[in-house]
């Protein structure tokens, strides 16, 4: 029992021996931070190239659990390796706080000050050794575990000078500089810089931060330069208790990308209390895009450009979610209006970019507005279509908008609609369908269809067997920059670079029944279209057909039976066929016309049966070949030789059968066909062609018995015009 009393004893003796040791290291905590070990700890830390000549610590005991420090180094150096990665000098360094013990292992921190760091050049070379495979990744380390900060906080003598500071990392090279200063909480001021070599340059100020039990005032503007540049000014407080920061201000860019002129954030207030929000107004100026078509002739009136302003509003939150946290973005723009056309946006999402609803909209209430404002450009609405009047609309998404499945991948309704009409044209058409993107924007799917309402629309008065007026810029005059361009895309044509994203679509186009209709003073009333086709990125497929209405041309009166044009997915070509009807004085003659191997084939039969000699001499001649002359009769058998040769289309038949013809003439090697009409006093005229680019025109006028005066105008396949004037003589043997 004695033996016992006496190890008890002892053991207590050894513990209160231990806690005395204790408290008495706890409050002379210097005996233990001596100047050389503070040095070996320095050196330890850092590779020093000169070490300091002096380094204190002085702690300062002020209650059980408060304590003062304030550690001293004077001038040093250190050197980049392994274990630092600083390198420089540093002329004069003191940090001092005061701390409370309120845990076993959580301290608060009561004050800060004086701070003092004063450097030259400095270095900073961050290492590049990763870690090794086995190595399990350290957990995050929480500050707010082991610290906490006082609520009457206060700051004091800081004053940090790091005018100039470089950053090597991966070989790119930065440089900054920083100062701050607080001679007391309410006179916080920071000014930093940084900039790398490509010349961007920022610039931060903050005026006025404090610590105290309430909230301080802050002041922050910053200013970042290279060929663009933003700058930006905010204000507002920091509440420590929380703590929850509050700012408003203005944000300004310019040129941060290359269409875009500036940028501009109004009434922008960011609050943040353990999660962050975002609200601001915007204003957004584009570079000006010009409109103008493009095409061979370059018009002599100046590009239209679209007014590029638009402005809105932009709501950012931080949403805690599981794990993670996310930004959700909300975007509203407009309504903004230019040349007649009102754009709206409504959008929502998450950041960087996943797609939860929108709804963008583009609107011509006012067609003739846009008429006007074209007026006079090169883009100008052309006629007819310039003296319609109504309204157009597309729309991207909905309200009810659309459902991202993944990040960047959507589905989003579309919709255009017009409703433009004239005294002689209209166009009401409704068209709806959807845009997909897949495998992260990789691919986007296009499906939907437009139905045409009503399509009116009246042709130019033109002359099917006149040729059509053209320009045609001379092939031989080419600027630098048209050959440059010419090269580029055969280049390009020959080594096409590979899709970066697969596009596929099925756009279905549709009228109702006689949707289109065109007018023509040939057409009475009207040609009466219907039109279904799809149109699809593995092939096209589709049918128009042209239902029955009669044509006047020429005196005469022929109706169009029925006509369609038909795409099969699989063949090569496109296949057509149709029927013209003429009325003659006993017959009715049929002209029909079909596809094969790509070509129109011309077919004639009549009712009542005739051979297609009588039918070609009934077309010319208004009589069977039993009651034709020999010239007559060789004038069928030229005629029939060039519709077989494909020569003669149905328009040149038509005119043959409205034309006092004498004689017709058909060359199977230039494949020119001429016809001879009888003029008053003995006077012919002769026209030829070959329907693409030869023409010849001729006067023939008898002079006697064996005496004939020609006229021949001519103009050849290469646009060579010539003129002969011949006196000939006959004799016949």
């Amino acid at each position: 029992m004695k033996t016992a009393k006496i190890i008890l004893l002892s053991i207590g003796g050894l513990v209160v021996l231990a806690v005395g040791a204790a408290v008495a290291v706890w409050f002379n905590l210097e005996w233990i931070a001596t100047e050389p070990r503070l040095k070996d700890a320095l050196a330890q830390a850092l590779t020093l190239t000169q070490p300091p000549e002096h380094v204190s610590l002085s702690i300062d005991n002020r209650g059980w659990r408060v304590k003062h420090i304030d550690l001293k180094i004077s001038r040093f150096c250190t050197a980049v390796s392994d274990s630092s990665p600083l390198q420089g000098c540093f002329n004069d360094v003191e940090a001092a706080f005061s701390f409370k013990v309120t845990g076993i292992i959580h301290f608060e921190l009561l004050d800060v000050g004086p701070l003092i760091v004063k450097s030259e050049d400095i270095k900073i070379i961050p290492p590049t050794k990763k870690p090794k495979p086995d190595k399990k990744p350290a957990e995050p380390f929480e500050l707010g575990k082991y610290l906490s900060i006082a609520k009457n906080f206060k700051v004091s003598g800081v004053d940090v000078q790091l005018p100039k500071t470089t950053i090597e990392n991966a070989g790119k090279i930065s440089t900054a500089s920083l100062t701050l200063t607080a001679p007391t909480s309410d006179l916080f001021k920071l000014v930093g810089t940084y900039s790398i070599p490509k010349g961007i340059q920022a610039r931060v100020n903050i005026e006025g931060m404090s610590y105290e039990s309430g909230a301080t005032p802050l002041t922050l503007q910053f200013e970042v330069k290279d060929s663009w540049r933003a700058t930006g000014v905010l204000k507002g407080q920091i509440a420590w208790a929380g703590p929850s920061l509050s700012l408003d201000g203005s944000l300004q860019g310019k040129h941060l990308v290359p269409w875009l002129e500036t940028i501009e954030f109004g009434a922008l207030s960011i609050h943040w209390d353990k999660t962050l929000t975002v609200n601001s107004k915007f204003g957004v100026n584009i570079v000006p895009q010009e409109i103008e078509p493009k095409g061979q002739i370059k018009s002599v009136l100046p590009p239209a450009t679209l007014l590029a302003k638009f402005d809105g509003t932009v709501d950012i939150k931080e949403v805690p979610f599981q794990d993670k946290t996310k930004y959700l973005f909300h975007v509203i723009l407009g309504p903004n209006q230019t040349r007649g056309i009102i754009l709206h946006a409504d959008v929502e999402g998450e950041l960087p970019l996943a797609l939860k609803r929108a709804d963008i909209e583009a609107r011509v209430p006012d067609f003739q507005k846009v008429v006007k404002s074209l007026k006079g450009t090169s883009a100008a609405i052309p006629a007819p279509f310039n003296v319609m009047t109504g309204q157009i609309d597309l729309r991207i998404g909905s309200s009810a908008g659309a459902v991202a499945a993944d990040r960047i991948n959507f589905k989003i309704p579309v919709a255009f609609n017009t409703d433009l009409r004239s005294t002689e044209q209209t166009l009401i058409l409704t068209s709806s369908g959807t845009v997909e993107s897949l495998q992260q924007g990789k691919e986007f799917k296009i499906d939907g269809g437009t139905e045409i309402k009503s399509f009116k629309f009246t042709l130019p008065n033109f002359d099917p067997l006149q040729s059509n007026v053209s320009l045609k810029r001379d092939s031989r005059i080419q600027s630098e920059v048209a050959i440059a361009k010419a090269q580029i895309k055969k280049e390009v044509k020959a080594n096409p670079p590979p899709s970066k994203t697969k596009v596929s679509y099925r756009w279905k186009i549709s009228t109702i029944p006689s949707g289109i209709r065109i007018f023509h003073p040939f057409f009475d009333p009207y040609a009466p279209m219907t039109f279904n086709w799809m149109l699809a990125s593995d092939g096209n497929e589709g049918k128009l057909t042209i239902e029955p209405f009669d044509i006047q041309y020429l005196n005469r009166t022929a109706k169009v039976h029925n006509f369609f044009y038909q795409l099969t997915p699989g063949e090569k070509n496109a296949h057509f066929e149709g029927r013209l009807v003429i009325p003659k004085t006993e017959y009715t003659i049929f002209l029909d016309v079909v596809e094969l191997g790509g070509k129109a084939k011309l077919t004639l039969e009549s009712s009542p049966p005739l051979s297609e000699d009588d039918i070609v001499s009934v077309l010319l001649f208004n009589q069977t070949t039993a009651e034709l002359t020999p010239d007559e009769s060789s004038s069928v058998a030229n005629t029939q030789s060039a519709i077989t040769n494909r020569a003669l289309g149905l328009f040149s038949i038509w005119a043959l059968s409205s034309t006092p013809i004498e004689a017709v003439n058909y060359n199977p090697a230039s494949r020119v066909y001429s016809a001879r009409v009888k003029l008053a006093n003995g006077l012919t005229a002769t026209f030829g062609t070959d329907w693409e680019t030869s023409q010849e025109v001729a006067l023939r006028k008898r002079l006697g018995s064996n005496f004939v005066l020609s006229t021949i105008f001519e103009t050849d396949k290469n646009n060579t015009e010539s003129k002969k004037a011949l006196i000939e003589w006959f004799k016949r043997f």
